[in-house]
């Protein structure tokens, strides 16, 4: 589960003018600046780059040049000296800003394509803002040199499936903009499946079978409810309960969310404001790769439970402490009930959690 902190920023980026650069952005995993003639110095700031706004001018007639065919212009930064900040440059400015100011490792993009059918992209940047990668991309530019940023591509999402007020932002021109707070969300699903933001935990499961009957869905739910339940009696140092009562037992606020895409392939989220969705999740593959002896080996100690995608996350500590709670105060009898009913849903459904189990056997 990636861990989002209150930091973290999402931006649009329009891979070229026209477009042009999509290919290139998804083949590379990288966002390029489409601007020409720059000479960046890596580890040196922005505004202590050698004549910036020298540099920015050239590359408006370079562009220009591309666009029209004209004669090509100066390449000598001396011929833009007397040049100040106009309104088109200002613009090329506020573009290499966001591409290597304010965009920070560990932000997350949305590339959008041309056409309605194709899909966005969504990654998260890999290098700070001055490691600066070149490459050279000769079906549009010969040999000219683009500079950008390492990116690793999460996920995809249908431009038309996107809502209003993301189509209206990159309907503008808008080469590099922040996402709005209340949007993110989306994006964060397509690129994480799981993730943390402060106050809202969220887990994803994904279903393969195109076949999904009542009786699957009643196997799935009960298995989360049974865990949501026994959740808040831990909380409240109660007696936990066998899958069968644990399932129906009422939570009023302590319910978990349930929000299903039941198609081929599918998925199923779970939300809450308490780490259950993530406990459900590590709970489940469990039930389903380990069985009853989880039990034994959460009694003995030798269930480890760790974030692939953040190894810093804070609340790991609370998830495996409370797993093992359940596995130790379930006894062997009441999780093996619990795991039939996993198995079922898995087999029946392909449902399957964003984890991995690893055992590990002495000699």
């Amino acid at each position: 589960s990636r861990v989002i902190g209150p930091h973290q920023t999402v931006f649009m980026v329009r891979p070229g003018s026209n477009y042009k650069l999509y290919n290139l952005f998804a083949e590379s995993e990288a966002i390029y600046a489409d601007l020409l003639g720059l000479e960046l110095k890596n580890g040196t700031a922005l505004d202590e780059q050698d004549r910036i706004l020298a540099q920015l001018h050239r590359a408006r007639r370079l562009r220009a040049f591309r666009r029209t065919g004209e004669d090509e212009p100066s390449r000598d930064l001396n011929d833009y000296a007397q040049y100040t900040e106009d309104r088109a440059v200002s613009q090329l400015h506020r573009i290499v800003r966001g591409f290597f100011e304010l965009a920070k490792k560990g932000d997350v993009v949305l590339v959008p394509p041309r056409a309605f059918s194709q899909d966005a992209l969504i990654g998260e940047l890999t290098s700070e803002p001055t490691e600066l990668s070149t490459t050279k991309y000769p079906q549009l530019y010969g040999s000219e040199v683009l500079y950008g940023r390492s990116v690793k591509w999460l996920g995809r999402i249908q431009k038309g499936k996107l809502s209003p007020y993301l189509l209206d932002l990159i309907s503008k021109p808008n080469a590099f903009v922040e996402i709005r707070r209340g949007e993110r969300r989306a994006i964060y699903r397509e690129a994480y499946g799981s993730y943390i933001l402060p106050g809202e935990y969220r887990a994803r499961f994904n279903v393969t079978d195109p076949e999904f009957t009542t009786t699957d869905d009643l196997y799935i739910q009960a298995f989360f409810s049974f865990v949501a339940a026994n959740s808040k009696r831990i909380r409240e140092g109660r007696e936990v309960l066998p899958i069968y009562r644990a399932a129906f037992e009422r939570l009023g606020a302590d319910e978990i969310d349930l929000q299903s895409n039941i198609n081929s392939p599918g998925f199923l989220n779970l939300i809450s404001g308490s780490v259950s969705p993530l406990v459900a999740m590590a709970l489940f593959l469990l039930a389903v790769s380990v069985g009853p002896e989880a039990v034994t080996a959460a009694e003995q100690g030798t269930i480890l439970i760790g974030n692939s995608q953040d190894s810093g996350d804070p609340c790991t500590v609370e998830i495996h402490e409370e797993v093992l709670q359940h596995l130790r105060l379930l006894g062997v009898e009441k999780w093996a009930e619990a795991c039939e009913i996993a198995r079922e849903s898995a087999e029946a459904t392909g449902l399957s959690g964003q984890g991995k189990v690893t055992t590990e056997h002495d000699g």
